[in-house]
Protein backbone atom coordinates (compact mmCIF):
# COMPACT_ATOMS: atom_id res chain seq x y z
CA UNK A 1 0.00 0.00 0.00
CA UNK A 2 1.28 3.45 -0.85
CA UNK A 3 0.25 6.67 0.86
CA UNK A 4 1.21 10.01 -0.69
CA UNK A 5 1.49 12.94 1.70
CA UNK A 6 1.92 16.50 0.46
CA UNK A 7 4.29 18.66 2.43
CA UNK A 8 5.15 22.33 2.16
CA UNK A 9 8.74 23.45 2.61
CA UNK A 10 10.27 26.83 3.42
CA UNK A 11 13.59 28.30 4.47
CA UNK A 12 14.26 30.88 7.17
CA UNK A 13 15.16 34.36 5.96
CA UNK A 14 18.79 34.55 4.87
CA UNK A 15 19.11 30.81 4.10
CA UNK A 16 19.63 29.49 0.56
CA UNK A 17 19.56 25.81 1.50
CA UNK A 18 18.50 23.64 4.41
CA UNK A 19 17.97 19.98 5.26
CA UNK A 20 15.28 18.22 7.26
CA UNK A 21 15.20 14.60 8.34
CA UNK A 22 11.77 12.97 7.99
CA UNK A 23 11.24 9.76 9.96
CA UNK A 24 8.17 7.65 9.27
CA UNK A 25 6.91 4.98 11.66
CA UNK A 26 4.59 2.27 10.35
CA UNK A 27 2.79 0.04 12.83
CA UNK A 28 0.38 -2.86 12.59
CA UNK A 29 -1.64 -1.69 15.59
CA UNK A 30 -2.26 1.57 17.40
CA UNK A 31 0.84 3.06 19.04
CA UNK A 32 1.21 6.04 21.35
CA UNK A 33 3.90 8.40 20.01
CA UNK A 34 3.66 10.87 22.91
CA UNK A 35 6.93 9.32 24.13
CA UNK A 36 8.62 11.44 21.43
CA UNK A 37 7.21 14.79 22.57
CA UNK A 38 9.77 17.26 23.88
CA UNK A 39 9.16 19.93 26.53
CA UNK A 40 9.35 23.65 25.75
CA UNK A 41 12.94 24.78 25.20
CA UNK A 42 13.01 26.63 28.52
CA UNK A 43 11.71 23.64 30.55
CA UNK A 44 13.75 20.69 31.84
CA UNK A 45 13.00 17.21 30.57
CA UNK A 46 11.03 15.31 33.19
CA UNK A 47 10.43 12.03 31.39
CA UNK A 48 7.03 11.25 29.99
CA UNK A 49 3.48 11.40 31.27
CA UNK A 50 2.73 7.94 29.85
CA UNK A 51 3.20 5.36 32.57
CA UNK A 52 2.88 2.01 30.78
CA UNK A 53 4.10 0.73 27.42
CA UNK A 54 1.53 -1.41 25.62
CA UNK A 55 3.64 -2.91 22.83
CA UNK A 56 7.32 -3.45 21.84
CA UNK A 57 7.61 -0.11 20.02
CA UNK A 58 6.30 1.80 23.05
CA UNK A 59 8.78 -0.12 25.24
CA UNK A 60 11.61 1.04 22.98
CA UNK A 61 10.37 4.63 23.01
CA UNK A 62 10.05 4.56 26.81
CA UNK A 63 13.66 3.37 27.13
CA UNK A 64 14.85 6.13 24.79
CA UNK A 65 13.19 8.94 26.78
CA UNK A 66 13.91 7.49 30.22
CA UNK A 67 16.17 9.63 32.37
CA UNK A 68 17.88 6.40 33.46
CA UNK A 69 17.67 4.04 30.49
CA UNK A 70 17.77 0.35 31.42
CA UNK A 71 20.68 -0.29 29.07
CA UNK A 72 23.18 2.12 27.52
CA UNK A 73 24.61 -0.53 25.17
CA UNK A 74 21.99 -0.10 22.46
CA UNK A 75 22.56 -0.91 18.81
CA UNK A 76 20.27 -1.17 15.82
CA UNK A 77 18.48 -4.48 15.40
CA UNK A 78 19.36 -6.54 12.36
CA UNK A 79 15.66 -6.78 11.44
CA UNK A 80 12.71 -4.65 12.55
CA UNK A 81 9.92 -6.19 14.56
CA UNK A 82 7.09 -7.78 12.64
CA UNK A 83 4.79 -5.30 14.40
CA UNK A 84 6.50 -2.05 13.33
CA UNK A 85 9.19 -0.53 11.12
CA UNK A 86 10.69 2.87 10.28
CA UNK A 87 12.05 4.67 7.27
CA UNK A 88 14.14 7.83 7.19
CA UNK A 89 14.49 10.40 4.42
CA UNK A 90 16.73 13.45 4.15
CA UNK A 91 14.89 16.30 2.47
CA UNK A 92 17.12 19.07 1.06
CA UNK A 93 15.37 22.38 0.36
CA UNK A 94 17.09 24.89 -1.94
CA UNK A 95 16.13 28.46 -2.75
CA UNK A 96 15.47 28.89 -6.49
Amino acid sequence: MEKLVRIQTSLPEGYNEGADILKVFATVGATNFRWLELPALDKPRKGTQVTRANNPLEELLAAVVSEQPPNRNVSAAAYPSDKWTTEQLKLVVKQV
